[in-house]
């Protein structure tokens, strides 16, 4: 007599019937588990995130979980966040998690007409810190390293229009910092990597 079984998680002992003698029969039950997809890893262009696996991706942002409907082999990131993928198969197995991609957008916008961007991120020498329709604003930027220390502060008032200062992070060490940009009574904070 031949039984097939389909075996979903944990450990199994069958016993066969009838019993011959009082004597319990049992029998050999191999389980081939299939292996786990490769797990996939992501490459990233600017809000862009691309899968190493062409099919069956799943998208999560570490907060907030999975991704409803964001399958595709791309992603088009919409919100800061942490991003990975999951790669799944025909027997219904996940890979492991890919590598985890951090975004956080370089420019915020403050009103319809005022914008605030940064670029490069990352950098190893000089980041620009530029302001769209501040038209003589104070301004105090402010960074900070991943311990809360403050290691920069400057004070500058806008132009009439654009105004474009140079932040100088040759002599800080490679890290993760967050660079405050206060005027009036608001402001906005950017994380920065420098490599």
């Amino acid at each position: 007599m031949k039984h097939k079984f389909k075996i979903l998680t944990g450990l199994i002992c069958l016993l066969t019937a009838p019993l011959i003698n009082n004597a319990q029969t049992y029998i050999d039950v191999i389980i081939n588990q299939p292996s786990l997809p490769p797990t996939p890893t992501i490459t990233q262009s600017g809000d862009l995130l691309t899968s190493s696996s062409p099919t069956a991706n799943q998208w999560f942002e570490l907060s907030n979980g999975i991704i409803v409907g964001a399958t595709e082999q791309t992603y088009t990131i919409t919100v800061n966040g942490n991003y990975y993928v999951v790669v799944g198969d025909n027997n219904g197995c996940w890979s492991d998690s890919s590598n985890i991609i951090s975004y956080f957008s370089n420019t915020q916008l403050i009103d319809a007409n005022s914008s605030i961007s940064l670029f490069p991120n990352p950098s190893s020498d000089l980041i620009y810190l530029n302001l769209v329709n501040f038209e003589n604003k104070n301004i105090t930027v402010e960074i900070v390293n991943s311990i809360g220390q403050s290691v920069f502060s400057k004070h500058f008032v806008t132009g009439v229009n654009n105004t474009t200062e140079t932040l100088d992070i040759t002599d800080f060490n490679n890290g993760i910092y967050m660079i405050k940009v206060k005027f009036g009574e608001d402001h906005r904070t950017f994380r920065i990597i420098k490599n």
